[in-house]
């Protein structure tokens, strides 16, 4: 079945931005086979230790290109097509933010902490923050500056935005 239990999206935070028309999604893609076993359906052929929730340690993600990836998509809320996709090298359990400069704020298992243009999904920055990134971004302003944090592994980054 696609998505596998573990794959599409569901608690993470999307974002939407009215400027764009665009509506973004960090998910991440996987299959997997349910097989009935007496009354109860059970999974098989998924390697838990790939899968966790929550960890804040980086761990090695060892799937190939045919297994689960994570990604951050757009879409158009109104056709449901996909205009592009940020693939990232490991799954992800966190969410993304929008802003109205354009840019989509996002990470994953991975540990980087990325800066996506709004409308074509190009990185525009990327950071390595040693740990896990299993929350969404939020953003607030202080004396008319603007900040974007983000939870890594055990720490709270928070960077000032020009």
């Amino acid at each position: 079945m696609r998505p596998h239990v573990h794959g599409a999206t569901n608690w993470a935070p999307p974002s939407y931005s009215p400027k764009t028309g665009l509506f973004y999604v960090a998910h991440w893609e996987h299959s997997g086979i349910i097989a009935i076993e007496g009354e109860f359906p059970r999974g098989v052929g998924v390697n838990p230790a790939q899968t966790q929730m929550g960890q804040t340690n980086l761990l090695p993600f060892f799937n190939d290109d045919h297994e689960a990836y994570g990604v951050i998509r757009a879409y158009d809320p109104q056709t449901l097509d996909a205009k592009w996709e940020y693939r990232m090298a490991d799954i992800t359990w966190g969410g993304v933010l929008s802003t109205a400069g354009d840019v989509v704020f996002g990470g994953g298992k991975e540990g980087y902490f990325v800066a996506l243009d709004a409308r074509s999904g190009k990185e525009l920055w990327r950071l390595a923050v040693g740990g896990q990134i299993n929350s969404g971004p939020m953003s607030y302003s202080v004396g008319g500056k603007q900040y974007v944090t983000v939870a890594a592994g055990s720490s709270l980054f928070a960077f000032a935005l020009p």
